[in-house]
């Protein structure tokens, strides 16, 4: 409300309203407060990574806000979009840089379910 700053961890685990989405080829529970407070208060996402440089020392990096789409869209829409798009751009920072995932969250991604169950061999009783 008075224009001050607030840092979300968008990636985080805890919290209860969110939706299921596809994460690098699996099934991952992504929070939905952080694109609902910047909808009800008109704030906008800006995200910002903080990956290890080769010295060990953090390189801080601010992107481009995210768009939630035109505004005629109605808000639970245009979180949805702002959610989207920041699990993309996670995604792609998964994918490009994965010495900087951090343990936990890497442990949890490895016991997620597949995006799309595996096929079964022909015969098999599973």
């Amino acid at each position: 409300q008075r224009g001050e700053t607030v840092h979300l961890a968008a990636d985080g685990y805890i919290g209860k309203s969110g939706r299921e989405l596809e994460f690098c080829g699996r099934r991952r529970f992504f929070n939905q407060g952080f694109p609902e407070m910047a909808e009800a208060s008109g704030a906008v996402i800006l995200p910002v990574f903080a990956p290890f440089r080769e010295d060990g020392r953090l390189r801080i990096e601010f992107l481009e806000p995210l768009n939630p789409g035109p505004g005629g869209l109605d808000r639970a829409e245009r979180a949805m979009r702002l959610l989207d798009a920041y699990v993309r751009i996670l995604e792609h920072r998964w994918a490009s840089d994965p010495g900087n995932i951090l343990a936990g969250h890497l442990n949890r991604f490895s016991r997620l379910e597949p995006a799309v169950p595996e096929r079964q061999p022909v015969g098999s009783s599973r």
